[in-house]
């Protein structure tokens, strides 16, 4: 069994402090479009994010808050690696996926290249270096994940690093599939791409 998660910690800084997952593209959130890709490679997705849960509630997926030992502090995109990690125990999978909110048009054999790796984590790679929000985890290396950020290691890079993840080669074929959204010139040319491949926004319920 596999399971995701979405990060959907972004601030969107350069978006205007917006919150990024909700960022519309061609009228439909950011989140929702990862999460329409996503949910069709797993089998059980959620959301990782701080705030009001609530305002996912049209996804309908559960939302998992930051882990009890991150109090007040910011892990940034590693609190939703342990606690989607906790989540997908829970659900009894073997991994778990991560993909981050931003990437609306992430590839659709991104679970399968990345879980036919051995090791306690894989994650893609490219010319340009990794791709670290894609990338998948043995759900039975929680504890050694956790150790590593308990004796400081924030940086989800940092991390794979450590637990010497097997870097998966990126798919050339699609270049929508590695687009991400952090300023108002990247949602531009996403709402481009929309059209010039005809992609249909995701159908979730309205906000």
């Amino acid at each position: 069994m596999i399971a995701g998660v979405i990060l959907a910690g972004g601030k969107g800084e350069r978006l205007g402090g917006v919150d990024k997952a909700l960022v519309p593209l061609a009228g439909a959130p950011l989140i929702a479009w990862a999460a329409h890709r996503l949910a069709g490679q797993v089998d059980a997705l959620a959301v990782s994010a701080r705030g009001d849960p609530a305002r996912f509630a049209f996804l309908g997926y559960p939302v998992l808050p930051d882990p009890a030992d991150a109090g007040e502090a910011d892990w940034g995109p590693v609190a939703g690696v342990i606690a989607g990690l906790h989540w997908a125990r829970a659900t009894g999978a073997a991994w778990l996926l991560t993909a981050p909110t931003d990437a609306p048009f992430l590839a659709l054999d991104l679970v399968a290249r990345l879980t036919g790796a051995a090791g306690p984590a894989a994650v893609i790679g490219r010319e340009g270096g990794l791709e670290p929000p894609f990338a998948a985890y043995r759900v039975d290396h929680v504890s050694v994940i956790e150790a590593h950020v308990a004796a400081g290691e924030r940086s989800l890079a940092g991390l794979l690093r450590r637990l010497h993840a097997v870097v998966c080669p990126a798919p050339e074929g699609d270049p929508t599939a590695w687009v991400n959204i952090n300023t108002p010139t990247d949602l531009l040319a996403a709402e481009r791409l929309v059209v010039d491949h005809g992609l249909r926004p995701p159908q979730f319920m309205a906000l």
